[in-house]
């Protein structure tokens, strides 16, 4: 399922602290965090510098405000997409998609989510942490609803699981990052999702063969053995 694209620079509202967020987006996409000042960001957004300061207390607390913003942004398409009414392996997938659409609709500042991030003084105990955890809970909680339906084997750690997801998609969108090769939200999305739900181990599960997690997306019916994906590790929540 596609959700609306957004233009680049975030949020899309109105008011001064708005068009102060919008415009330290696109200043940091193009400098970055280090080398974009104060200066540099009320030059952007048309205004004096001692404005910046009315609205953020420091440099940091914009580059929270701006981060923040997109987890805003992206929290209630995830939500919607994760109680539609379809198998929690094609919610997952459709999840996924969304997520990697944050790169896709926007790289230059996906990059900056990417680096900055957890380098924000005190990161775990910020609000940024903490949309972390309720965005990354979302998927949880899926995984666990998977579970509970029989869709999903029984021994399944669930939290392993959406590490495992989270950590992938996260990794695909440095990579990209780095590298410059562009990111297909729905293809990049299904192959991820169909190593997570069909494992590595060749006839391990019919879940593992291209185009199995699309086929469960669209047809909301199981092949022979989703019901036993395999799970692997990692994540960033």
């Amino acid at each position: 399922m596609k959700m609306a694209k957004r233009p680049p620079g975030r949020p899309a509202k109105s008011g001064r602290r708005e068009e102060i967020l919008r415009a330290a987006a696109q200043a940091f996409s193009v400098g970055g965090i280090a080398g974009t000042t104060m200066g540099a960001i009320a030059r952007q957004a048309g205004t004096a510098e001692g404005t910046l300061y009315l609205h953020f207390d420091s440099k940091d607390a914009l580059v929270e405000a701006v981060i923040a913003g997109l987890y805003d942004d992206v929290f209630p398409d995830i939500m919607k997409l994760a109680n539609a009414d379809s198998p929690a392996s094609a919610r997952l997938l459709s999840m996924a998609e969304r997520h990697l659409r944050i790169y896709a609709d926007d790289p230059p500042f996906a990059r900056l989510l990417l680096q900055h991030m957890r380098a924000i003084p005190d990161y775990r105990s910020s609000n940024l942490h903490a949309r972390n955890q309720r965005y990354a809970a979302v998927f949880l909680g899926v995984l666990k609803q998977g579970v509970a339906s029989g869709e999903m084997r029984a021994d399944l750690v669930p939290r392993v699981a959406r590490d495992a997801l989270l950590g992938a998609l996260d990794y695909r969108m440095w990579l990209a990052s780095v590298t410059g090769r562009p990111i297909s939200p729905e293809g990049d999305a299904r192959a991820l999702m169909d190593l997570l739900l069909g494992g590595l181990v060749a006839g391990a599960s019919a879940a593992g063969r291209p185009g199995s997690a699309r086929a469960r997306a669209s047809s909301g019916s199981e092949a022979p053995g989703e019901t036993r994906p395999r799970r692997s590790r990692g994540g960033p929540a």
